[in-house]
Parts: structure tokens; C-alpha cells; sequence
């Protein structure tokens, strides 16, 4: 009788159908900290812009001797973030009149929303103080993750990773 010999050129269909079995095995492991590890990177990298916007304003007001604001705007979508909760926010110096410049306008990532302590607005003086004298905090949050800014009177901005 002749012997069956096995040609090496392919692959059966039970070796395809196990191997696409343990690939959606271990993608079905992996995907939920992945999900969560994006929205961490997202949160961070809003926190670092909003970080950077703010040090920015302060910096032009010094500059310009007459303050700046950062007003934050709200948004119906982000409610599930706070009561000030939004996507958006405008950066403006002062000019001389004491009325701000055009603002530039920035807003977060998708799914990236922020809450803000206190008021809707951040006002830097000539001498980069935050007027009036609380400090407050800024939240970026997403899937649950979060991140926060706190900006001292003293017009210090300090990034807190969460």
C-alpha cells in the first residue's frame, strides 16, 4: 500500500481556524486596558496643552503689562464632567484700555472634556497673580481617567498627574 505524504506548501483549515481562535483570544484580553491606556494618554496630553495655554497667558500678560484671561466655555456635551464642564477655551492678553485682545480659541481631543473650580475664567494681572485671590483647579477627565492643573494665587501653574 502506498503511504499518505503531507505536503508542506499549505496550511489545513483546523491549523487556520486555531490560530485566528488564540489571535481573538488574546485581542479580547488585551483590548480593555489598551481602551483605558488611550484615554489616559488623551487626558494627559489635554492637561499638558491646557498646562502650556495657561503659563502662555500669564506670560503675556507680564509681557504686555496688562494681564490676560483664559475664559473657559461650557459645553451641554461635557455636563457629565461638572457643573462648568466643557470642551473649549478661549486665550486673550489685555490691551491698553484694559479690554481683552481677540482671544485664540483651543479646544480639547475627542471625548476630552474639562471642569473648572470656582469660575469660568482665569484672569492673570500685569504682575501674573490670578485675580481674584483663590486658586483654582482644573480637571481633564475621560473614560475614567482624570488628570488636574492647579493655578495658585501666586499664578503658578502645576500639572498634578492622577
Amino acid at each position: 500500500m502506498g503511504t499518505r505524504v503531507w505536503s508542506a506548501a499549505g496550511t489545513s483549515l483546523l491549523e487556520v481556524l486555531t490560530a485566528l481562535s488564540v489571535a481573538g483570544f488574546i485581542l479580547a484580553i488585551a483590548a480593555p486596558p489598551l481602551r483605558r491606556m488611550v484615554a489616559t494618554l488623551r487626558v494627559h496630553a489635554a492637561a499638558r496643552m491646557v498646562r502650556a495655554d495657561l503659563e502662555y497667558a500669564r506670560m503675556a500678560g507680564l509681557r504686555g503689562g496688562r494681564g490676560a484671561v483664559v475664559r473657559f466655555l461650557r459645553d451641554p456635551d461635557c455636563a457629565w464632567a461638572g457643573t462648568r464642564g466643557g470642551r473649549s477655551y478661549a486665550v486673550a492678553a489685555r490691551v491698553a484700555d484694559g479690554s481683552p485682545r481677540p482671544s485664540t480659541l483651543h479646544t480639547l481631543g475627542e471625548g476630552v472634556c474639562f471642569d473648572v473650580t470656582n469660575s469660568d475664567s482665569l484672569v492673570f494681572n500685569s504682575r501674573g497673580l490670578l485675580a481674584p485671590f483663590n486658586n483654582r483647579t482644573i480637571r481633564t477627565l475621560a473614560d475614567g481617567a482624570r488628570d488636574s492643573i492647579v493655578v495658585s494665587v501666586a499664578g503658578r501653574v502645576r500639572h498634578r498627574p492622577q
